[in-house]
């Protein structure tokens, strides 16, 4: 606005000042006088328009000091009101009618803000509604719509409000999120992927996650090859990868395992080599955890391989090993009671064992990283919360 009465006013100066023909103008003041073509007076008007802009800049919070001050002490009215209205509500002294007229007090009338307070205060979907007829308070209602249908569970109206906000306000965050979820949960995977990207390049999710759910979306698509390729941790996306591919599964399978061994990638690997010699069988697995063999899990998988290929000693000498550096567990006790019972034929030993293990859990596995639920197969959304690439392998 200010620019726009400098220019009319240097207008009507350079129009008032124009005293010659040729289109010169001549200032006078101060004892000094200065002929200049129109042409260069408009553009040192603008070059001085510009300075003024400049030196204002540096000193713009004075010209806002007024509203701040406006603003900081409705702020005060508000948060004090608020309270005011939570406690007296608490203690049935008033009512939410009248604190919302002690509110609105403090509004110039008809101000739109009034109906935001009796969305707050008194929500119903006639208020919601009466919002949604508003320009400035549409997508306020829209979204107490959306919300008190999807607290009724009602997914199908829920959607007809996303897509609606979506259609006219297409970067508002929570719709965006609500509207993933909604497609996770009708399971609309093509069009999930599209919402994840969406909130991906909103920096609403960090890198990690990002990879996860959209490998755990392409899983659920079939497309294991594109799952393993953008998340080689995840032991699931690497056996469906390798079931797909089985002239490469061991490469695959032995990557994994590299990445994060895990027991599913063991049983996966020992499938592909169950039917060889049972020396060949102990050889495949030490190179498969050749390059973690003091890992827990390592451990493990070459005590199962053992006993699974009737090696007593060697079983025996991995598991005593491994109770050197890591704590008894249920399925530790499990394998000592079967090197007592079937390879050594100690009966009560292995009795022993089995009760020690009964007084231990196992502490690996797949748990929701959400909700913290533990399941015993790997999920691409948790069947406890239905949140999307949050199951992990601990």
């Amino acid at each position: 606005m200010l620019k726009i009465i400098l220019f009319l006013i240097a207008m009507f100066v350079t129009g008032f000042l124009i005293v010659h023909e040729n289109w010169t103008v001549t200032l006078q003041g101060f004892g000094y006088e200065v002929t200049l073509s129109t042409v260069l007076l408009i553009v040192l008007i603008f070059i001085g328009i510009y300075l003024i802009q400049l030196i204002k800049k540096p000193f713009s919070w004075l010209f806002g000091f007024k509203k701040r001050k406006h603003t900081k002490n409705f702020i005060k009215k508000e948060n004090y009101l608020t309270f005011v209205l939570k406690t007296l509500l608490d203690q049935n002294n008033t009512s939410i009618q009248e604190i919302l007229k002690q509110k609105k007090a403090l509004l110039p009338k008809k101000d739109i803000r009034h109906l935001l307070l009796e969305a707050l205060f008194t929500p119903s979907k006639e208020v919601f509604l009466n919002l949604t007829h508003h320009k400035d308070t549409e997508l306020a209602g829209l979204r107490g719509l959306y919300f008190m249908e999807k607290e009724k569970g009602n997914i199908k109206e829920s959607e007809k409000i996303i897509s609606r906000i979506l259609e006219k306000y297409s970067n508002v965050l929570w719709a965006i999120k609500e509207n993933y979820e909604i497609q996770t949960l009708q399971r609309d995977w093509a069009n999930a992927l599209l919402s994840l990207e969406k909130l991906f390049k909103m920096k609403q999710i960090s890198k990690n996650e990002y990879l996860n759910q959209k490998a755990s979306l392409l899983y659920i698509q079939g497309k294991f090859k594109d799952a393993y390729l953008l998340n080689r941790t995840n032991p699931a996306f690497a056996i469906a990868y390798a079931k797909e591919n089985p002239s490469y599964a061991k490469t695959i399978l032995t990557t994994s395992w590299n990445n994060e061994p895990s027991w599913d990638v063991y049983l996966a690997y020992y499938n592909l080599i169950k039917t060889l010699p049972a020396e060949k069988q102990i050889k495949a697995v030490q190179k498969l955890i050749a390059k973690n063999k003091e890992f827990r899990i390592s451990m493990l998988a070459l005590a199962d391989i053992a006993i699974k290929t009737e090696n007593w000693r060697l079983a025996k000498e991995t598991l005593e090993s491994y109770l050197q550096s890591y704590p008894l567990t249920k399925t530790v006790a499990s394998m000592m009671a079967n090197v007592a019972r079937n390879g050594w034929h100690h009966e009560q030993e292995a009795k022993e064992w089995e009760a020690k293990g009964s007084e231990t859990d196992d502490k690996y596995g797949w748990m929701c990283l959400n909700c913290n639920q533990k399941t015993s197969v790997w999920y691409p959304s948790c069947p406890h919360c239905n949140k999307i690439g949050q199951v992990i392998y601990r």
